[in-house]
């Protein structure tokens, strides 16, 4: 069932459909099922959603950390502070860091500070990188531009969609040098514009120190 006509059916159908479609082996349709049910049904099912997020499997997992994202609650942003932490799975972490992101949360910069060492490599397109893709793509042929952007994946690792986050959220210069002792030098301009973002917090440049999510 198309996800417009699910999420059109009253209340518990629509709900159960779009929770369904979180899991669907088509992307479009997860993104999809992901932005309706955040839409129009997140403000109430945030701990389903981040439940969702840690026990699914990782596409559905992904699925739900984007419904959390267009969810229009504050507890959303701390769903999403904690999944960006604790998520045993990269891609969903690294998915939780680009919603954060995207939903301007500065709140959150102490949390992609300590991000900074999670060099867990990134195996996936993140959703909202899919979307713009696709709207990109929706463009180009609509004005006769050539090829759509294209989607090979290239390396990066959590702490690389950290920084993108944390210059997104600063303005900051938050680019990572590839080596730990690089890394503890150049971020030092990062680290002072996340700080200014929350006065009440200190941070302590890390020094070597070993990611909680392994080497």
């Amino acid at each position: 069932m198309a996800v417009a006509v699910l999420a059109s059916h009253p209340g518990d159908t629509a709900r159960e459909g779009l929770l369904a479609a979180l899991a669907d082996a088509n992307v479009e349709v997860r993104v999809a099922a992901a932005v309706q049910f955040g839409m129009l049904f997140g403000h109430e099912h945030t701990e389903i959603l981040a439940r969702r997020a840690v026990q699914g499997r990782r596409d559905e997992a992904m699925a739900a950390v984007l419904a959390l994202e267009k969810t229009p609650t504050s507890n959303s942003d701390e769903a999403l502070r904690g999944l960006a932490r604790t998520a045993s799975e990269p891609c969903v972490r690294a998915q939780a860091i680009e919603s954060l992101a995207r939903r301007r949360d500065i709140r959150a910069a102490a949390v992609l500070v300590e991000l900074l060492n999670d060099d867990a490599p990134v195996e996936s397109e993140l959703l909202g990188e899919w979307r713009d893709r696709n709207v990109l793509r929706a463009f180009a042929g609509q004005q006769g531009l050539g090829p759509a952007p294209s989607s090979a994946a290239t390396e990066r690792r959590v702490a690389d969609v950290a920084a993108a986050a944390l210059t997104r959220l600063t303005g900051a210069d938050c680019d990572l040098a590839r080596t730990p002792r690089e890394r503890i030098s150049s971020l030092a301009p990062c680290w002072a514009a996340a700080a200014a973002t929350q006065p009440a917090l200190s941070f302590q440049p890390i020094q070597d120190v070993p990611s909680p999510h392994g080497p």
